[in-house]
């Protein structure tokens, strides 16, 4: 039996393509793997996440830029490029846009 863990960017924070593991090979959430973004389309370290209490703790930490170090050393490849400074742009507008949603729905489930 197989397990499919999500596998969500560090660049972007999007999910990325899932990833079958057989039982007995499963990571631990918060595995580091590198894959291809479908988003980003470069190479970046994806973070494992084994169920949707792993993806919302995945995206509060990358919003709040917890991860910025993280995010940072995979992507070191790229400094100095015009490609890092316009990803490092989206990474900021798009951990911004994170925070404010993840801070509405926390509104909402308390109202």
């Amino acid at each position: 039996m197989n397990d499919e863990s999500k596998f969500m960017c560090l660049c972007c924070g999007r999910e990325g393509l899932p990833i079958q593991r057989k039982k007995g090979k499963l990571k631990k959430p918060f595995h580091l793997k590198k894959l291809f973004c479908i988003h980003c389309g470069i190479d970046v370290n994806h973070v494992e996440c084994r169920n949707n209490d792993n993806v919302t703790e995945f995206l509060h930490q990358w919003a709040n830029g917890e991860l910025n170090e993280q995010i940072q050393t995979s992507l070191e490849y790229l400094y100095g490029t015009a490609q890092w400074v316009a990803m490092r742009d989206d990474i900021i507008k798009r951990q911004e846009e994170i925070l404010k949603s993840l801070t509405l729905k926390s509104i909402d489930e308390i109202e």
